[in-house]
């Protein structure tokens, strides 16, 4: 009878450590995956402020080419300009 006790005694505490585990790799599973729902936010908010910035890359790449367009109209303009002057100066 007594060994029935030991056996029973022993199981017992082997279940409660079993469920304490249980309860630890439970809590240690949430808080892994609040880091992974946190993370995943994170990837989300910088990918938006990635494609944000890749938007205005475009726009400021595109107003570059026009100011270089108008430059160089600009530029051809004086040229001839400066021709008229020294053609209408000698």
């Amino acid at each position: 009878m007594q060994e029935l006790e030991k056996a029973k005694s022993d199981l017992q505490s082997s279940l409660t450590r079993a469920e304490g585990d249980l309860k630890k790799a439970k809590d240690s599973l949430s808080q892994e995956q609040a880091r992974a729902s946190a993370l995943d936010a994170e990837k989300t908010r910088l990918a938006s402020e990635a494609s944000e910035a890749s938007s205005k890359l475009r726009v400021v790449e595109d107003e570059l080419r026009q100011k270089a367009t108008q430059l160089t109209a600009v530029e051809a303009e004086k040229d001839k300009l400066q021709k008229k002057i020294k053609a209408l100066l000698s």
